[in-house]
């Protein structure tokens, strides 16, 4: 259960599209001189997408390395969350830069041309 107070700053982030953070932090010789450290960071980093955004630059593999810096920024909860419909993603064309001729989603062909796609996309990344 929460308690306290929480409130909402919307700025941009060099990390995911939402960040949670403790409003104030002290240390024990901060506390003794009355001294504040400042925000920190409360560990759930969320990075969102939607599924035309996530098929639409997956030839260029914008979504891996986004993941991935969210993967390696050592939070302990750092999460994607996916908006809409999975099947949107049959209703897309080949993403600009993709091979038409290959599965997508794989290391060597990141373009994802469909729902089966997303769904293997989200399976790996679970």
């Amino acid at each position: 259960q929460l308690q306290g107070e929480a409130s909402v700053e919307f700025q941009q982030l060099h990390l995911g599209d939402y960040l949670w953070l403790r409003a104030a932090a002290w240390d024990a010789v901060g506390e003794a001189a009355g001294e504040e450290l400042g925000p920190l960071l409360a560990g759930a980093c969320i990075e969102r997408k939607t599924v035309p955004d996530l098929v639409g630059r997956s030839a260029q593999a914008a979504h891996l390395t986004q993941l991935r810096r969210l993967q390696l920024s050592g939070l302990p909860w750092p999460a994607l969350l996916l908006e809409g419909d999975e099947t949107t993603a049959n209703t897309i064309s080949v993403p600009y830069g993709a091979s038409p001729l290959t599965d997508g989603g794989s290391a060597s062909d990141p373009a994802m041309r469909g729902s089966q796609d997303v769904l293997r996309f989200l399976a790996h990344v679970a």
